[in-house]
């Protein structure tokens, strides 16, 4: 795909990769359970390679432009930031949470500003297994309506963790992402500032600025000992699309 063309373009695949992690002390702990529940169901896996997934956005880019679904139950399409707030990841679900892994996954549900359906899959061994939405995954309080959804809704977003080695044994967050094209990143003695963006075409251009949106992620699962994980991401725009690959450390 020739650089003039990828200005020209609709789909923009991104490959975002977290470089080497040295962690020295973590923003927050997870807590310890005293039940553990089991970890997200993963589908059937399908072929995947770098390789696939160039040629999935190249394939895409030509493709009419469709905005990422915002359907929801109608009990959670109007919540409020209340609402919003009482649902929350259950601790002991995280995804390698059972594992001899350093990193950890957890997912956010969908609801108030993040309403996007947002895909996210686990690479391993050449394959890559879809994670399934279950309501068993997350806590309800009574401020969220009901029912719950009895469906694969997808997720808004997800965040990384790793274990951090200290006297505690904790896991500290240090990547987000959620909404939009917005992220999130952190590296040692260094706390959350502004949001950055996955791309942006045009910033500050008279005719103005392009962000295209995140649809789907694909994380490899890091073998055991790896202190480094890698994240690809697939974004969307109506007039703007572009590949690159995004080295960053925490």
């Amino acid at each position: 795909m020739s650089s003039a063309s990828l200005h020209t373009r609709r789909r923009v695949l991104a490959y975002l990769a977290a470089g080497a992690l040295t962690l020295a002390q973590p923003r927050l702990g997870w807590a310890q359970s005293a039940g553990l529940i089991e970890p997200p169901t993963l589908t059937d896996g399908q072929p995947f390679s770098t390789d696939s997934v160039i040629e999935m956005a190249r394939s895409l880019a030509g493709a009419p432009f469709e905005p990422p679904s915002t359907e929801l139950p109608p009990s959670l399409t109007d919540l409020n930031y209340v609402q919003y707030r009482d649902i929350y990841f259950r601790a002991d679900a995280g995804l390698w949470k059972q594992e001899d892994i350093r990193f950890l996954i957890e997912f956010f549900h969908r609801g108030f500003y993040f309403k996007e359906r947002i895909d996210i899959a686990v690479v391993d061994d050449g394959e890559a297994r879809h994670v399934a939405y279950e309501p068993r995954l997350f806590g309800f309080g009574d401020h969220v309506p009901r029912p719950l959804p009895d469906t694969d809704i997808g997720f808004s977003g997800f965040r990384i963790a790793t274990n951090v080695e200290n006297e505690s044994g904790d896991f500290g967050e240090f990547f987000v992402f959620q909404g939009a094209s917005y992220f999130r990143t952190l590296a040692v003695d260094q706390a959350y500032g502004i949001s950055g963006r996955g791309l942006a075409v045009k910033t500050a251009s008279p005719e103005g600025e392009k962000f295209p949106v995140f649809r789907s992620f694909w994380v490899e699962r890091p073998k055991p000992g790896d202190t480094h994980i890698v994240v690809y991401a697939l974004l969307d725009s109506p007039s703007v699309a572009g590949a690159y690959r995004s080295p960053g450390s925490a």
